[in-house]
């Protein structure tokens, strides 16, 4: 805060990716331009995912995908939301 007094935001250092915060990062977010913390979060997820296809590669059987998106066929929208670089890695 800006007084000092108040803790604003919060993070696990070993997690993958976890963030706490007593602020609204997405009120300076903008489609072009969004927040760090946004964008720290799709890397995260993109290399979670990443992760996850390779190991599953390597065992000889594909990836779980158990998300409500993957279900209903909208998958491939979010990763067409994504920028440029990460839909690649995430496609």
């Amino acid at each position: 805060s800006p007084d000092g007094r108040l803790v604003e935001i919060a993070e696990l250092r070993d997690h993958p990716f976890m963030v706490g915060s007593q602020f609204h990062p997405e009120f300076k977010s903008r489609p072009n331009r969004p927040h760090p913390l946004f964008l720290a979060f799709i890397h995260a997820a993109v290399d979670y995912h990443t992760r996850q296809q390779r190991a599953a590669e390597q065992a000889g059987s594909s990836p779980a995908v158990d998300t409500h998106a993957a279900h209903n066929g909208h998958a491939q929208e979010h990763v067409g939301a994504l920028p440029k670089k990460l839909a690649t890695e995430a496609a």
